[in-house]
């Protein structure tokens, strides 16, 4: 019985797989003849379109004609330029025009949102399921209830929850187009090889042809271990009722607006169907979904693109609204709803892309790559980011270990972050171990061996363990900021620590993956074991042997009893003041311990007489370091049991200290007598200065207290200084004393957020007392609460040069001339004179 077609009202379920590094290559026609060979950036969701040098470029669908790309005036995207694209581009235009990766985002988004609802529902719902299934299993939840659901069949969760196993059946339509008769001569789109070998490539076990790692039915089954049987319906090539151009333009046989992608595809899925029923086509083996519809359907359609991104004949998955179309029968109806469609226009398909889509449709997978474009998410690292693309996408990268184990693939041991043990991970088996967040089920770290022995990893970046961290809270890899509240839901620790995924710098490297080359996997290496909230994990994660088809992993600590290990510092770092040292150890030692400081191997101070320690597997203090510390490249650092201080152990090599620059240095004012008195004494730093070298600042004080600094200078002459001060706007001052007085005029009491200020005193003669302090008030304390000095310079007032003629002795008394000079004009200012009487005979 032929069954009538559901309308068409609405769309869903679209899925995406990135077009790779170079792009989708496509050709197009300009009305005037010229071809242009393109590339598309992106996938199904948001497409950018360059020439093959690099120009990008906008279609203007009302003369169905390619130009030069230019921003939109408000900025919300791009637009034709004036220009029609042509083989050369115009001298000067810029190339790889580029919306920012915020706004690539909210239009992918956008989009998603509107057609893939279905699917990111399901996949939260999947993973949900999975959890109450072990909790069941656990006895901590009661089980589903058979029959809860219309109609007596299992509830959806239950059919979620299950592992997808067994036999799967998906169908794949072949589509080929006959002669235009609007056009001239003979046209047909002939499909480009036959069914026998689509059948092949979907299920044959063992298939090579082209290259090819595999088939799609090799793939599954090789992922699930053999628990998955998936193969398709392949059907016959189906000659389409019209010809190809009636799909891609809504106004055929005129051939000038292009239908948008789901439009054209949903026409082509429904009258192939309607063609396969007509003739009699048998879907009774199709697997289903808890909802009636076929697990997957898959459209190859004969020849090239349209060549216009997401318009007319273009590879995307959509999907029909309503029930869809009934394959079955009145009593005992299937659907087929959600596809994906692609061209194939050669001989040689590659089975990558067609897997990852299929992904989305059997598993409800969710991408793993950044619709932002701003990060690159796992990259090549898993199928479902850019690993359809590996081996030019005939060997696509296997699933990762979390996604497997939510369908019921992996075989996952669970241990605490204070388990300690050593194991031998093996590529094949889907073996993987898990450390979970305590009292958080979402996050965790998930551990699996990506070496040699599977083919499906053979063309990986990196070969080696694998570190997950997951947080099943997040919606996919579209934020890169490895921040508390922004990172992906998939992260790859990269063992490098570069991070090169998230900051786009490439899509996977030979650095990524750990191997018996790398160090340990902790709270302190980099990258770190620490939780998205930033606490420590105590994880340790140590590989001890190189790449291969089984390698050794420790979980935590392996030690002998009553060890402590310094893990930092542990040599070649360099602190000074106002640094934090981050002290940590590896310590299964009851009770508390000593931390100190030891200089040249000397104690030289105590950091903490009696730290807490777990006893477990580590310990931090974060040590600030003090004003007063020495300079020297000998220091390290000693923790030892309080109980029984010969369980010990030193950093393994020695770190630097630098002190702090001293008062003349930092005053660029040498050889003078300072005094610091008041409650906290000012110091030399380097961190904030005039000069960018160095400054002296006021002591730490609280309210009511005070801190001075002061010399004695002899006069006459002029003090001229920079100052700045950081405080609460009138009520705690910065000021400049002479003899005890404080100075108004030029040299007032500064407060608030003073940035420096060249300030000027005239000293007169004699010893004089200048004296910088900083006084708070009895409350509030705003910025950084101190003053600064810098560059105290004193200028003695120049000597007078007196011309005298040579004077007439008038008297002689005892022996001493007296001698009469006259007048002599000294001038205004304040000037030393000196007279020198040399005895001529």
């Amino acid at each position: 019985m032929l069954l009538a077609m559901s309308v068409i009202v609405g769309s869903f379920s679209a899925q995406a797989a990135p077009y790779g590094p170079k792009g989708m290559e496509i050709e197009w026609k300009q009305p005037g003849g010229c071809r242009l060979v393109l590339r598309v950036f992106g996938d199904e969701l948001y497409g950018r379109t360059e020439t093959s040098d690099g120009y990008t470029v906008a279609f203007n669908h009302e003369d169905g004609c390619y130009y030069y790309a230019e921003f939109s005036p408000d900025g919300g995207g791009v637009r034709p330029s004036e220009v029609k694209a042509r083989r050369e581009a115009p001298p000067g235009l810029a190339r790889h025009l580029k919306l920012p990766g915020w706004m690539v985002r909210e239009k992918r988004l956008e989009k998603l949102d509107k057609v893939a609802g279905k699917r990111e529902k399901r996949w939260q719902k999947r993973v949900e399921a999975v959890k109450d299934r072990r909790k069941v299993e656990k006895g901590q939840a009661p089980a589903f209830v058979e029959g809860e659901s219309t109609g007596g069949a299992a509830p959806e969760e239950e059919m979620l929850a299950a592992p997808v196993t067994g036999s799967k059946i998906g169908l794949t339509i072949l589509v080929q187009f006959p002669d235009d008769p609007n056009t001239g001569g003979f046209d047909p789109t002939d499909f480009p090889t036959t069914q026998t070998k689509i059948d092949r490539y979907c299920n044959e076990a063992g298939y090579t042809d082209d290259s090819n790692t595999g088939s799609v039915y090799d793939y599954f089954y090789d992922q699930s271990l053999g628990a998955l049987t998936y193969t398709q319906l392949v059907t016959q090539i189906v000659t389409m009722p019209h010809a190809r151009n009636y799909y891609n333009y809504s106004d055929y046989p005129t051939n000038s607006s292009l239908y948008d992608s789901g439009s054209a595809g949903r026409k082509v899925l429904m009258d192939a169907v309607g063609e396969l029923q007509s003739a009699g086509y048998d879907f009774s083996n199709l697997s289903e979904d808890s909802t009636s519809e076929v697990i997957a359907t898959n459209i190859l359609f004969a020849g090239n693109t349209s060549g216009v991104w997401s318009y007319g004949l273009w590879p995307h998955s959509y999907g029909l609204s309503g029930p869809g179309i009934n394959v079955g029968s009145l009593w005992n109806p299937k659907y087929i709803d959600g596809y994906q469609i692609t061209n194939i226009a050669n001989a040689s398909p590659v089975v990558g892309t067609f897997i990852h889509e299929n992904g989305h449709m059997l598993l409800d997978y969710p991408d793993l790559y950044d619709y932002g474009g701003e990060s690159n998410g796992v990259g090549y690292h898993c199928l479902m980011g850019s690993g359809n693309h590996n081996n030019y996408g005939r060997t696509p990268a296997p699933i990762n270990a979390y996604f497997k184990d939510v369908v019921g693939w992996a075989n996952v041991v669970d241990y605490t972050p204070s388990d300690a043990a050593v194991v031998s991970i093996s590529t094949t088996g889907n073996v993987a171990y898990r450390i979970r967040k305590p009292g958080v089920s979402s996050e965790y770290f998930i551990v699996e061996n990506h070496g040699v022995g599977d083919k499906w990893a053979n063309s990986l970046p990196d070969k080696g363990i694998a570190i997950w961290h997951i947080d099943e809270a997040k919606d996919g890899n579209n934020e890169e900021d490895m921040t508390s509240s922004k990172h992906y839901q998939v992260s790859l620790e990269q063992a490098d620590g570069l991070f090169d995924l998230e900051n786009d710098a490439d899509r996977g490297d030979s650095n990524d993956l750990f191997d018996s080359g790398d160090g340990e996997f902790t709270d302190f290496t980099v990258p770190d074991a620490k939780w998205w909230d930033g606490s420590n994990s105590g994880i340790s994660v140590k590989v001890t042997s190189a790449v291969a088809s089984n390698m050794d992993v420790e979980f935590g600590e392996i030690y002998p009893p009553n060890t402590v290990i310094v893990t930092s510092p542990n040599g070649g770092e360099v602190y000074s003041w106002p640094d934090v040292m981050a002290i940590s150890w590896i310590s299964n030692v009851a009770g508390d311990v000593k931390i100190e400081l030891l200089k040249g191997g000397v104690v030289d101070s105590v950091i903490s007489a009696s730290e807490a320690n777990d006893g477990l597997n580590d310990g931090a203090f974060d040590w600030a370091i003090p004003k007063t510390v020495e300079s020297g490249a000998d220091f390290s650092i000693r923790v030892s049991s309080v109980v029984n201080p010969s369980y010990v152990d030193v950093s393994d090599a020695d770190f630097e200290m630098i002190a702090l620059p001293g008062l003349e240095e930092s005053l660029d004012f040498v050889g003078q007598s300072w005094t610091i008195t008041g409650d906290e004494d000012w110091f030399g730093q380097s961190e904030i200065s005039h000069d960018g070298m160095d400054a002296v600042r006021s002591g730490e004080v609280n309210h009511n207290q005070s801190s001075h600094i002061e010399t004695v200078i002899n006069g006459p002459g002029a003090l001229s200084f920079w100052w700045k001060v950081s405080s609460e706007t009138n009520y705690d001052f910065h000021r400049f004393y002479l003899d005890g007085v404080e100075q108004t005029g030029d040299v007032p009491g500064i407060s608030g957020e003073v940035d420096w200020e060249q300030k000027s005193v005239t000293i007169g003669a004699g010893a004089h007392t200048v004296r910088w302090s900083y006084l708070k008030d009895v409350s509030v304390s705003l910025y950084a609460d101190a003053g600064w000095v810098d560059q105290v310079v004193f200028v003695p007032a120049p000597k007078a040069e007196i011309a005298v003629e040579q004077p007439e002795l008038t008297d002689l008394v005892d022996g001493v001339a007296s001698v009469d000079m006259g007048a002599v004009d000294l001038g205004a200012s304040a000037t030393v004179v000196t007279f020198t009487v040399r005895n001529t005979g």
